[in-house]
């Protein structure tokens, strides 16, 4: 069994497994998925990244994986990145393609 550690408490509305994931995309009724990690806030070079993907690609939506793990000194810490994520997802993606 794995162990997610604190994530899942500590993140619980960030927090999903694969399979939690594979549901969501069903849900929504995407065919085509593209995905982007990252462990920084995400910014607008990178919302242009994803954007391309999804054109070039026909996807329905984008995944946006958080890496959001106990990372190096001086790292930001994972709520403002987690904050910065999902407000750039609000503010710059399409309801229903993230």
């Amino acid at each position: 069994m794995l162990n997610y550690s604190y994530f899942a408490t500590e993140f619980p509305d960030t927090f999903r497994t694969a399979p939690q994931i594979r549901e969501t995309i069903e849900k929504l009724g995407w065919s085509k998925v593209v995905a982007f990690q990252t462990r920084n806030p995400m910014h607008r070079a990178h919302e242009v990244l994803v954007k391309i993907a999804m054109e070039r690609v026909g996807a329905d939506g984008a995944v946006i994986h958080m890496l959001l793990g106990k990372l190096k000194k001086g790292d930001i810490p994972a709520d403002v990145r987690d904050a910065a994520i999902r407000k750039m997802v609000e503010l710059y993606f399409k309801p229903n393609t993230r």
